[in-house]
């Protein structure tokens, strides 16, 4: 080699030794070493143990007739730099082997040449191809992170050692009613908004589940807290906050708090302590319904409130047990007798039940009941009294919490988190239905860019026809959901793997026949797992997912199991 050589020539058999010994060193190298003289031609040449594919015949040949265009093309590039900087130039090279993809880097250095002779080159080749591929992988792991925090129904924020907020999710801001830049880079303190127990007294930032934390290393879990805004809104949250610790140490770096949107409960439990409230005060004023039950006689009696309450004309109402009970709806009747039966015998103290009775104007209205008895004899019950009170409205709010819970606001779906517990129950074994379960995930393909070129209200549109036809295809034994922003979930009971994907498919044809005006058409990408025995749900959703980029790197349009 024209570097080596020249400062090992065989002078001497110790010069010669040395030559020797370096080429032998230089064979176990994992490179691989080419030397070009000044016309590109390779003189010298070394396999490393991590061969550079460039064939078996390489001594005497120019490097443009065993690489191809664009490698010759970085490669002249680093040449000229190399010569005409005095310094080692390096660039990285995709090579293409038995379809299998695999990564290089080469540094070339300019040998100076004596006289008129054009330099020479040597230039190693190192692979570099897991390097590279944990590059990617990290990359696709971040990408994965930042996809499942902005996925998140609940909201996220990373607290630095400062007490700043590093980083959050789009739902931190929109729970919290402020915006990413209102959140980011600022103390709790810092914020357009103040803080509250949960029973409403005023607490400092300091006092915060994520400062206390930040402070004593413990972790925090479901502390309610209230968040009043700028704009005067009140907004309840169910917060946790878990410190970070580096490996040894004992003083967190920084904390990770989440937080889930608790107004809607916070809400209706005021309601219902508001109510509470007013039946205490009606019964002070007289206007709550009274009920009066003689067991000697058997006998029932409503006060005025109650017979108004329940649609009765004064004198027609019912005065009877089995009249009474013949109001009562037939669902509601065993839990009403047992509960009234196990107080009238001391099992309990008080009677409390919630329960259906018919109005006369028709239908059936929801009344709280409560009372206790008011003689015995022998500890025989002989009396007793209560209160009736219409709770119909709150019933009504109880019922459409419940929906809201449950359900996703755009679509009418199932929401990821009722898709989660359904789940869960499908594959636990103590749980589990006859039959397998299976579980198909799937979103619309570029679905951004009809949100970016039609406008967002195109894009609901979009995901309201799909739901409205997928929906019209599922099965109602199985559970559609909305699993977050453009995906889609079901969880398909009953069903083993070849009848899901069988689905899949036939959805993957009604996604591509969805009437959406000013579009040509929407597609759909497929994963569809079986459920193992057993299996977590969190390993589950792993394989899902895996299929479901699976479809997307194959094109998109398509199912993969």
């Amino acid at each position: 080699m024209i570097m080596l050589a020249s400062a090992y020539s065989d002078n001497g058999d110790g010069d010669s030794a040395r030559f020797e010994r370096l080429n032998a060193a230089m064979d176990c190298l994992p490179d691989t070493l080419f030397e070009l003289d000044g016309q590109g031609r390779i003189v010298e040449f070394r396999q490393g143990r991590r061969p550079f594919p460039v064939g078996e015949r390489v001594l005497g040949r120019h490097y443009a007739d065993l690489l191809p265009e664009p490698a010759c093309r970085q490669l002249e590039d680093a040449l000229i730099r190399s010569r005409e900087d005095s310094k080692d130039c390096s660039f990285q090279l995709k090579v293409e082997v038995d379809d299998t993809s695999r990564w290089f880097e080469l540094s070339v250095s300019a040998v100076s040449a004596s006289g008129s002779e054009a330099p020479a080159f040597v230039i190693w080749a190192r692979e570099i191809s897991h390097r590279i591929t944990q590059k990617q992988e990290l990359e696709e792991q971040q990408t994965q992170l930042r996809t499942l925090l902005a996925a998140m129904a609940d909201g996220m924020i990373l607290h630095s050692i400062s007490g700043r907020v590093a980083t959050c999710n789009d739902s931190a801001a929109r729970i919290l009613g402020l915006t990413r830049d209102e959140l980011v880079d600022r103390t709790l303190a810092e914020l357009p908004c103040t803080f509250l127990a949960e029973d409403g007294t005023g607490i400092t930032a300091d006092e915060h589940p994520s400062m206390l934390s930040l402070g004593n290393g413990q972790a925090f879990r479901d502390v309610v807290l209230g968040v009043d805004l700028a704009s005067g809104v009140r907004r309840w949250i169910s917060a946790n906050a878990q410190p970070l610790f580096h490996a040894g140490e004992t003083t967190p770096y920084a904390v990770v708090a989440t937080f889930s949107d608790n107004t809607a409960r916070m809400t209706a439990e005021h309601a219902r302590r508001q109510s509470e409230q007013r039946l205490s005060l009606a019964l002070k004023g007289g206007s709550m319904g009274m009920w009066d039950l003689d067991l000697e006689r058997r006998s029932f009696e409503f006060n005025d409130r109650a017979v108004k309450m329940l649609g009765f004309q004064p004198g027609e109402e019912a005065s009877s047990l089995m009249a009474i009970a013949a109001m009562v709806h037939p669902d509601d009747r065993e839990p009403v007798r047992s509960q009234m039966v196990g107080h009238l015998k001391g099992r309990m103290k008080n009677f409390d039940a919630e329960f259906r009775l018919r109005h006369q104007a028709g239908g059936f209205m929801w009344v709280k009941a409560t009372g206790m008895v008011t003689s015995r004899r022998d500890e025989r019950a002989l009396r007793a009294c209560g209160t009736l009170m219409d709770i119909s409205e709150w019933k009504a709010l109880e019922a459409k919490l419940r929906v809201m819970a449950t359900t996703d606001s755009l679509t009418g779906l199932y929401n990821r988190r009722y898709t989660l517990e359904r789940l869960a129950s499908a594959i636990n074994p103590e749980g589990r239905e006859s039959g397998s379960t299976s579980f198909i995930l799937f979103d619309i393909d570029h679905f951004k860019s009809v949100n970016d070129t039609l406008g967002h209200n195109v894009g609901d549109r979009v995901l309201k026809a799909l739901a409205d036809q997928v929906g019209a295809r599922v099965r109602s034994q199985d559970t559609f959901a909305r699993w977050g922003g453009e995906e889609f979930a079901i969880v398909v009971g009953n069903a083993r793997l070849a009848e899901a994907v069988g689905l899949a498919e036939d959805l993957r044809g009604l996604v591509r026949e969805l009437p959406v005006p000013g579009l040509d058409r929407v597609t759909a990408s497929f994963g569809v797992v079986e459920c193992r025995k057993k299996e977590s749900v969190d390993s589950m959703l792993a394989r899902v997912d895996k299929l479901l980029y699976q479809a997307k790197r194959e094109g998109r349009d398509r199912v993969c199991s």
